[in-house]
């Protein structure tokens, strides 16, 4: 069984935590920013401003988020939908949404 140490300081993250593709110093990170959140938007912007792995980081604590607040506003789903490539790689981000 795999432990993780939760005990981190918001400050102190955003000042010293660095890019690492290892998932023992990324998923404990993500689960703090979700744990300290008071709704899906308050995640994701105290998960990007730790910096290092933003995307993995983010895609971990908001799926947490989402998951537990369960009030992703229609606002938000819109302005991410715009940033999303209409074609990559022969895929159909946008598309494969739909289809969901």
């Amino acid at each position: 069984m795999y432990e993780c140490d939760l005990n981190f300081d918001l400050e102190c993250l955003q000042k010293n935590y660095k890019f690492t593709s290892k998932a023992k110093n990324s998923v404990p990170q993500a689960i703090y920013c979700f744990l300290i959140s008071k709704d899906f938007e308050d995640c994701l912007r105290t998960t990007i401003s730790i910096g290092g792995d933003c995307d993995t980081t983010a895609a971990i604590s908001c799926a947490i988020a989402d998951a537990y607040y369960k009030n992703m506003t229609q606002k938000m789903v819109n302005q991410i939908m715009m940033y999303l490539p209409k074609r990559k790689d022969g895929c159909n981000p946008l598309q494969t949404i739909r289809d969901l």
